[in-house]
């Protein structure tokens, strides 16, 4: 999910249509893709997924946003210090993708 919410944030359709296809794959619900930009509203995704979805918007963003101390402060709660580099690492390198599909 946080793969696809950065391809979302970055515009690039290609990379959307990729990871969604991945997402049904893993058997991941048609509900929960189509929520997923509007995640904060939705009662469809745990406080972990929360945690990694906020991390992607600010990182994902072209420059990255400062990551809110709210936000670290939640991603810690769901995440030991290996997982956050893990994900950091994810949403880097996916937004590069991203980036090279769209310009």
């Amino acid at each position: 999910m946080v793969r696809l919410r950065v391809a979302q944030i970055c515009n690039c359709q290609l990379c959307m249509d990729s990871h969604i296809q991945a997402l049904k794959i893993l058997g991941e619900s048609s509900e929960r893709i189509r929520q997923l930009s509007s995640w904060r509203e939705s009662l469809l995704y745990t406080d972990r997924e929360r945690a990694a979805l906020a991390v992607s918007e600010a990182l994902g963003e072209n420059p990255p946003k400062p990551v809110s101390k709210s936000v670290v402060r939640d991603v810690r709660v769901h995440f030991n210090e290996a997982e956050i580099v893990q994900l950091a690492l994810a949403i880097f390198a996916v937004n590069d993708w991203n980036h090279l599909y769209v310009h």
